[in-house]
């Protein structure tokens, strides 16, 4: 006997170029699970179709007329949340725009081949694809507000004396991680506990989001590499298409960088860095998981909690796509679900406590 038949993704494309649209409805329906239900030519069109058609996912273009892709993208994600892949000349690696959808909560970013050799887009068609059916399955909510928003009122206190530098926060995040991370690390002392962040963004994407925050937040913040000694105050991004995990060299924790294939589709993936945490960390550990699609560090998470440390979860409220918090969730890995905006806070009280 086979099973009921899959539903297919109905996909709304937004670009301004005709021959984009016709290509990528050409190319995506080759995929029998995926249908193109609508073809917009700029915002205010994609807004009617919205409306009209109630697509499971959008393709857009960030360069259009009568409003920008940015623009566009931050009011959608306000007034009717939708899995969003951003497809576009602007997407370069590591370009500031890019790293501006992602925090906006776009699900990926593509950037388009030069010219409309068939052959150049292929493998970003293919990667389009399987993220289109992976992305109907969670409907994101409404983005929180900005880092300074969010954390309005006062700071967490943190009382501990800088000298300890045997804990570590392990923190995992994918769609809307960007601007969640941004959010905790914006309201972190200069001597907050060391900080590990795996976030689901491609190569070259990964040391422009730490040179960001470098500059917002008072912690330091930087690309991990290889076998680097967690010094309190320290928070280390993953490179993009890098795992990382957590060691011990004598009393201290390192970070080491693991070779091998994606893990749960990811590379780097939370669930290496989780499962590393609670292989050498135990109590000195916290693990905390935000917003993001699919299922990774759910597992990982519940091992940490296994292994007697604090984990924490982003709730459904705050979270743009609550499918890894949620799973883990489900699965009884999460300590305490809270909002966004309580992460630091709690991270406060588990750093003050005086035993583990």
């Amino acid at each position: 006997m086979t099973g009921p038949a899959q539903p297919r993704r109905r996909v709304l494309v937004v670009d301004d170029s005709p021959t984009t649209r016709r290509l990528l409805k050409r190319e995506l329906e080759k995929d029998p699970l995926i249908e193109v239900i609508g073809l917009a030519g700029d915002p205010y069109e994609a807004r009617d179709l919205i409306v009209k058609l109630q697509p499971d996912v959008l393709t857009m273009d960030l360069e259009m007329p009568r409003m920008d892709g940015i623009q566009f993208l931050r009011r959608l994600m306000h007034y009717y949340p939708l899995p969003v892949l951003i497809f576009s000349n602007h997407t370069a690696e590591g370009s500031e725009i890019a790293l501006e959808t992602l925090r906006l909560g776009a699900v990926d970013v593509f950037a388009k081949p030069d010219g409309f050799n068939l052959d150049g887009y292929a493998a970003t068609i293919q990667r389009m694809r399987s993220t289109i059916k992976e992305a109907c399955s969670h409907r994101p909510g409404k983005p929180p507000p900005s880092g300074v928003a969010a954390s309005a009122g006062p700071g967490p206190n943190f009382r501990r004396s800088p000298t300890d530098p045997n804990r570590v926060v392990l923190m995992g995040a994918s769609t809307g991680g960007p601007q969640a991370i941004e959010t905790i690390l914006r309201v972190l002392p200069e001597h907050a506990p060391a900080i590990v962040v795996v976030v689901h963004m491609p190569a070259g994407f990964t040391h422009r989001f730490a040179q960001r925050l470098d500059k917002v937040c008072a912690p330091r913040v930087s690309e991990a590499t290889r076998d680097v000694v967690l010094e309190q105050g320290q928070v280390l991004i993953a490179p993009g298409d890098q795992h990382v995990a957590l060691d011990r060299k004598g009393s201290s924790f390192m970070v080491r960088m693991p070779d091998g294939p994606p893990v749960m589709g990811h590379r780097p993936s939370v669930e290496v860095l989780f499962q590393s945490g609670a292989r050498v960390g135990t109590d000195r550990c916290m693990g905390v998981l935000l917003t993001g699609m699919g299922r990774d560090g759910s597992t990982g998470l519940k091992a940490l909690r296994d292994s007697k440390a604090m984990t924490l979860t982003q709730d459904a409220e705050t979270s743009i796509v609550h499918g890894m918090p949620g799973e883990a969730e489900r699965i009884g890995a999460s300590c305490l679900s809270c909002p966004l905006d309580d992460i630091a806070h709690r991270i406060a009280i588990w750093w003050n406590e005086e035993d583990h």
